[in-house]
């Protein structure tokens, strides 16, 4: 009895092994594209891929907002649970890097089909952080200027503005507020090459470039040419496409948003352009988005998750996605949609990064508001640098 007894232990054992073997690995995918047409992107893909690709099998999972899914990562890297693969901002992955939370993805890269040379180099540089690769990039959007084509052409004017005094000038000419400024740091930074604020040892934001684009504001709201409403984006967005705006600030891939709204209120929808944001230098796109990440975990669960990440980043894949975002394609060898002509610019990749973002907002309402600027932008700089040097590692 004993020996039977002990066969049928046995035989569960060897037959549980069995089954775990054959069992595929699961993927955990995290995404905060929450709009119907890419939420619906992200299920068609992991379902094509677990269709398609053996022993790995992907479950998307999604967050209504980025934030919402920064914070629960950062919850996770303390409580458990954190994702195998997500979208991650590269200052994002800098930080969870500093704790040792995401794996440096080259040597994965150098044994795969996919190789630095078949992206963009402004772009692939952005997720490279103390020489490691962090991140695979999908595509990249950019603050734009959006216009109402129609409003332009009957003020004299057959194409956006190229710099700021053709943007003052166009704002000015038209009949009420043309702009509502949206005080945001990708806009901001754009028409005043955030690069020159920061070397890689600290931030100087006390130069004239920064100077320069406060006056540029300063001059828009004291001639009635612009506004700081109250409300937020969506009742900007609404202005703009029920006609009361000449210009919206917004990203490039709100375009089909954008589009939709107009087309609330217009039965013969006016026709708009987008392009990069004016500067003294010409327009400026500044590149920024998301890229796949790879949380460490198991040496497995990373092969699985390498293959999911590579799969994504052929010309197959990521390109729709580029297209559905209205941006700019990672890829070398895919050519951009529709996307704006204009010199690239990206910002820097360090930790903390979003963190000086959001004291550059705060200084500049607080300028705007009658602080006063010089003493500001000094006590700006000092924060931007205390920021920087908490998170750098001796």
């Amino acid at each position: 009895m004993k020996y039977f007894c002990s066969l049928l232990v046995l035989f569960s054992f060897l037959t549980g092994v069995h089954a775990k073997s054959n069992s595929p690995t699961e993927i955990i995918f995290w995404h905060h594209y929450a709009d119907d047409m890419r939420a619906d992107f992200w299920e068609h893909h992991a379902e094509l891929f677990n269709n398609t690709q053996s022993g790995i099998h992907v479950r998307v999972e999604l967050f209504p907002t980025y934030y919402n899914q920064h914070d629960a990562i950062l919850g996770a890297l303390v409580n458990g649970g954190q994702p195998d693969v997500a979208f991650v901002l590269p200052s994002h992955a800098a930080l969870y890097q500093l704790g040792n939370n995401i794996i440096d993805l080259t040597p994965h890269i150098e044994q795969s089909s996919l190789a630095p040379t078949d992206f963009h180099p402004e772009i692939w540089e952005q997720d490279t952080h103390n020489n490691q690769q962090l991140g695979i990039p999908l595509h990249r959007s950019s603050p734009v200027l959006y216009t109402n084509l129609n409003q332009l052409q009957a003020l004299g004017y057959n194409s956006p503005p190229q710099n700021r005094e053709e943007w003052v000038e166009m704002a000015c000419a038209f009949d009420g507020t043309a702009l509502d400024i949206t005080l945001d740091a990708g806009w901001i930074l754009a028409t005043s090459q955030p690069m020159l604020f920061f070397n890689p040892s600290e931030f100087d934001f006390e130069q004239d470039a920064l100077r320069n684009t406060i006056d540029f504001i300063r001059e828009l709201l004291a001639q009635g040419c612009a506004d700081l409403p109250l409300g937020d984006r969506n009742s900007i967005q609404t202005r703009f496409a029920s006609g009361q705006t000449l210009f919206y600030l917004d990203s490039s891939s709100a375009r089909p948003f954008v589009e939709f709204a107009i087309q609330q209120f217009f039965a013969n929808p006016f026709p708009i352009t987008i392009s990069g944001i004016p500067s003294n230098d010409g327009v400026i796109l500044n590149l920024t988005a998301p890229s796949l990440v790879i949380f460490r975990s198991t040496p497995d669960q990373h092969t699985a998750a390498w293959q999911w990440i590579e799969w994504l980043a052929e010309l197959e894949q990521s390109q729709p996605w580029a297209q559905l975002n209205n941006g700019l394609p990672a890829r070398i060898d895919i050519t951009p949609p529709d996307f704006p002509a204009g010199q690239w610019m990206t910002e820097p990749t360090v930790t903390g990064y979003d963190l000086i973002r959001d004291e550059l907002i705060f200084a500049i309402r607080g300028i705007l508001a009658g602080n006063d600027q010089q003493t500001t932008l000094a006590e700006l700089t000092t924060t931007a640098n205390r920021i920087y040097t908490a998170f750098v590692l001796e």
